[in-house]
């Protein structure tokens, strides 16, 4: 991939920046299989499917459409509090993926902006990152305040750029598609649960870890 062509890197965060995709799988997993044992199945491929929704939209999803859960507000708030409990210590301490670092500091030596784009909610994300020790190298960080084609329409008419400067690293359905959505170019990394999404979506370049890309 030529990173001369683009002024403006975006990365999606979980399952993009630090491996943690698979321990939100798992802690989505524990939550519903304790308040909805019998709909497991159901709830499980919506997440798979969805994996970047923000967790508010996903957890009232789930309850109001496939629990069938009416007025639902207590429920979803009290299963919020639990999954975020549960998964911000690991998250601080899962392990970045293999060679973002040396990409991160390659696009900062070649003097490309840098943003992160993720389904986490703000203030979350952005504590995540100032403890991870990676807020120096983003220009900006946006969550799930918002979608992620809102960010992308963002930084293209704050920063005065045409859509073909500006590229997508990400792991999900809604990443593609926000992608898509801004004529963005995608680069879609597989994590391993997401593998049944490569031949539904079109990407500049598939890869699972930085290295290939530094070559």
């Amino acid at each position: 991939m030529n990173i001369e062509k683009y002024k403006i890197f975006c990365f999606d965060f979980d399952g993009v920046i630090i491996e943690s995709s698979h321990l939100k799988t798992i802690a989505y997993n524990e939550l519903f299989e304790k308040y909805f044992p019998d709909k497991i199945e159901k709830i499980r491929d919506y997440h798979l499917k969805n994996s970047g929704l923000v967790r508010y939209k996903k957890i009232r999803y789930i309850c109001e459409n496939i629990a069938k859960i009416k007025d639902a507000d207590e429920l979803i708030n009290q299963m919020i509090e639990e999954y975020e409990k549960d998964i911000f210590e690991k998250v601080i301490k899962c392990p970045l993926v293999k060679g973002i670092i040396e990409y991160l500091d390659y696009l900062k030596e070649n003097k490309k902006d840098i943003y992160v784009i993720s389904g986490t909610p703000d203030d979350e994300l952005k504590k995540i990152i100032e403890l991870r020790g990676l807020a120096k190298y983003f220009v900006d960080i946006y969550g799930g305040s918002q979608m992620k084609s809102y960010w992308l329409k963002k930084i293209i008419a704050e920063r005065q750029v045409n859509s073909n400067d500006i590229i997508f690293f990400g792991d999900g359905l809604n990443d593609y598609e926000a992608a898509a959505e801004c004529s963005v170019d995608f680069v879609f990394r597989l994590t391993g649960e997401n593998d049944y999404l490569k031949n539904q979506i079109n990407y500049l370049q598939l890869y699972e870890n930085y290295d290939k890309l530094l070559i």
